[in-house]
This record gives C-alpha cells, structure tokens and sequence, in this order.
C-alpha cells in the first residue's frame, strides 16, 4: 500500500442562525493501489492488538483485444474491453494507526460486502459479475481471510450491486442487481464447506423496471399497509427508477426458516425522489407507536427522507451538498427522555464528492421527526461510498461531557482511507444519566465507609 498520512484534531464552524456543526479532520490516511467502494468493520471478533476491518475495493482495468478472425492491419483500431478487478484488504486498527493484515483477491470487482449478523467470522462478497464470495475470517497467529466460496448466480454482466443478510435466517441473502432485478439466495454451511443457490428472483419478488437496483435492506416485522403480520420481515430496495420498492418476507417462528412460499410482493410506496434511490436504512419496529415501517432513505437527488410504508408518508427530509450513497446507524435508535416518547439515533451519511456527514435523527411524537447536521468530514477529494464506525469504540471520561467514535471512510477515485474520530457533544442525556450514576457510586461508597466505622 502506496502511503499514509497522519493528523490530529477537528475544529468547527457556527453558520449564522444555525447550530454548531464539527468540522472532522482525519487522524490517518492511506492512499492504496485499488478504488475503496466499501468497508466494514468485524463486530464481534478482534485480533490480540485491536479491531478488525475488511475494505472492499473495485477497479476497470482497459485492455485491447483484437477479433482472432481478422488480422491487426484490418482493423481501424483495436477493440477496447474492460477487466473488473476486486480485493478485500485486512485491517487492523491499534492505537488510531490503520496496519495491513492481509489482501484477498477477488475473481471481480467487489460492489459489496457484510459480515453476517449470525457468524462474525463470515463474510459475504457482491461482485460485479453476477458471482457472490463467501470468506471466512480466521485469528490464528494472523487474522486472514480465507475463501470458502464463489457461485456464479446470475449473468457475468449483470453485476450484484448490494447484498444483505436476512436478521434471523442464517442461510438467506438478499442481493440487488444491475438488471433491477431482488433475489434471495440460499447459503448452505455444511463443515465449513458452502454452497449458493438462487432461491426466489425477480419472477416473483419486486423490481425497478429493468434499471439498477442499487440497494436492499431488511426491516424488522412491523405493520405493511396497515396490516401486521406476525413473523413478517419487510425487504426494501431502491434503485434507478426512483421508486422506493418492498416485499413482505415470512419468517417462520417454529423452524427459524424463511418461508418461501409465503412471500408478497407490495406495491411501491411512491416516488419521494426526484433521482435514483440508492440508500436505505429501515428504523427498528419501536420507532413508531403504532409499529409502522419507517425507513430513512438517500438519493442522487441530494436528499435524506424519513418515510413509512403506511400512508405513504413523508415525516421528515434534509438537503445535503451531493447525492447521497449509504446511511449507515452510527449509534441505535433510543428513548430520550423518561415518558419514552421521544428517540434519537446518530447516523453516517457518505454523500459522493460532499464527504460523511454525521446526522442526528430525532422523533418528538410519532408525526414529529426532525433530521440535522452536527458534524462533516471532507477530506476526501473524490466519491465517498462507505463509512462505518468501530465497534465499542473509546468513551471519554464521564467529566469530559463528550462521547467520542472512531470512523473510517473511504472514497473512489483518490483510493484514500481516512480514520477520523467524532465527539458526540449533543448528547445531554447520555450524560446527565452518567453523571447520576457517578452520584449514586460516591453515594454507595460514602455509606459504606460509614458503616465499617
């Protein structure tokens, strides 16, 4: 890997009539040989020195061919073709200084890619030629990846744009592709050894009208057009054609299993972008009184709205400087005050040449939502598509009256990683309720000093 730079720091600005926003600088930068599309961090598993991320990289290499049948001197000029290449870099974060572990090359470029919820330690891989990798990260004396799979699903120029694993499902993804076409593909994990099969595909779920599909999440069970289902998971997508498009998902309770023969596809909830859809973020089922789905959602069209399935309706929305790409929960959706009616939740938003914003989602009343920037970070000079925070990261002392997380995100075209750390400053009741317990130990420990007396 080419170069790193190292920095410290952030600072902030104040607009006038508008609340402090954090102007992020990054603790240390790498430059790498390939463009970074992707990263995420290993939520449960941590090497001897410190946590684990795998960056996902995506590259055209041009080459020139020439047709076999005709001689060089026929031609006017040589054929130009296109070589997708792909990786997946092991990282480890130690003491704020990103090391290379190990690099992983892929058959393509990687679109994709997410630890599953269930086995911290398996990593699936959307490539740009229809195929989908499974690895498996192993500690050993040196945390590597190791291929357990790739299965070629889907044409070799239909690219597998995004995937997701299935919350409770093990064994089922959920992946969107170039064609506009969602599928479910079926994972089976027998002594380490797996195997892909695409089990339900555009012929019978949702789709975005022969344009790109470029994301799909899941949601938790909640009410879809007004009728609950118990065991139902909502799967969203969003894609080129504008339209924000979900199925209905049946889990089943007694065996653990998706059941395939139970599954609905539901009209769009409308068009609340003026451009493709290429972010989603489906909130928790508690979100709403009523249990509605609501999903926060980004578009090229510059915005991040807060809509639901029910109605539709659009609660709330925010204007950013470019299209925005991925949103990804920096901290959970959680109750704010002691009536438990109002929530906060702090989300990443990576939006193309504006850089990460840190957004702060708020519900006042279940009608009531309000979405605001309080931090950017813009040291990338070219497309942002990824963010993610380290998981568990460093608080500071509870005097301090600031939470702090440590970031990455990366951007395309200068193939640059960036660490950089946040301070949530906000957020007063995660303080007030710290410094109430501090209270409550100086109180416990002052009472037992007076009773071994």
């Amino acid at each position: 890997m080419a170069d790193t730079h190292r920095d410290q720091g952030l600072s902030s600005v104040v607009g006038r009539g508008q609340p402090e926003v954090q102007i992020l600088k990054p603790i240390e930068t790498k430059f790498i040989l390939q463009s970074p599309c992707s990263v995420e961090f290993a939520r449960h598993m941590k090497s001897g020195k410190g946590h684990l991320m795998v960056v996902a990289t995506y590259e055209n290499v041009e080459q020139e061919s020439v047709e076999n049948s005709q001689p060089a001197a026929a031609t006017d000029q040589a054929s130009t073709s296109y070589n997708r290449n792909g990786s997946l870099l092991l990282y480890e974060v130690v003491d704020d200084e990103l090391n290379l572990l190990h690099s992983k090359r892929c058959v393509a470029g990687v679109e994709d890619a997410h630890f599953s919820p269930h086995d911290p330690s398996l990593l699936a891989a959307a490539l740009s030629n229809g195929s989908i990798s499974v690895f498996r990260l192993v500690l050993d004396n040196q945390p590597a990846l190791e291929h357990r799979c790739t299965a070629n699903l889907f044409p070799a120029l239909t690219a597998v744009t995004s995937l997701a694993w299935h919350p409770r499902d093990k064994n089922i993804l959920a992946v969107s592709l170039s064609t506009g076409s969602i599928a479910l593909v079926r994972l089976s994990l027998v002594i380490d050894v797996v195997q892909l099969a695409v089990v339900r595909d555009a012929m019978s779920l949702h789709g975005h009208n022969n344009m790109t599909a470029w994301t799909v999440a899941f949601g938790e069970p909640g009410k879809y057009l007004g009728r609950p289902e118990r065991g139902d998971f909502v799967l969203w997508s969003g894609g080129d054609d504008g339209t924000i498009q979900f199925s209905c998902v049946h889990h089943n309770e007694e065996t653990g299993v998706v059941d395939f023969k139970q599954i609905t596809s539901l009209p769009p909830i409308g068009r609340f972008h003026g451009a493709g859809v290429t972010a989603l973020l489906p909130l928790p089922a508690n979100a709403h009184s009523a249990g509605f789905n609501l999903v926060l959602t980004g578009s090229y069209d510059e915005h991040v709205r807060l809509v639901n399935s029910v109605g539709p309706k659009l609660f709330t929305e925010l204007r950013l400087e470019d299209g925005v790409w991925n949103l990804r929960f920096l901290t959970d959706l959680s109750y704010v005050d002691r009536q438990k009616t109002q929530m906060r939740c702090l989300v990443l938003a990576s939006c193309q040449r504006a850089g990460v914003y840190v957004l702060e989602l708020k519900k006042w009343t279940d009608d009531k939502w309000s979405i605001r920037v309080l931090a950017r970070f813009t040291e990338h000079q070219s497309l942002v598509y990824r963010a993610d925070v380290q998981p568990h990261g460093p608080r500071s002392w509870p005097f301090a009256q600031r939470r702090e997380y440590n970031c990455v995100s990366v951007s395309f075209y200068d193939k640059r990683i960036c660490y950089w750390k946040f301070m949530d400053e906000a957020d007063k009741t995660w303080r007030s309720k710290l410094m109430l317990a501090v209270k409550k130990v100086a109180v416990i420990e002052k009472m037992v000093r007076v009773l071994r007396k």
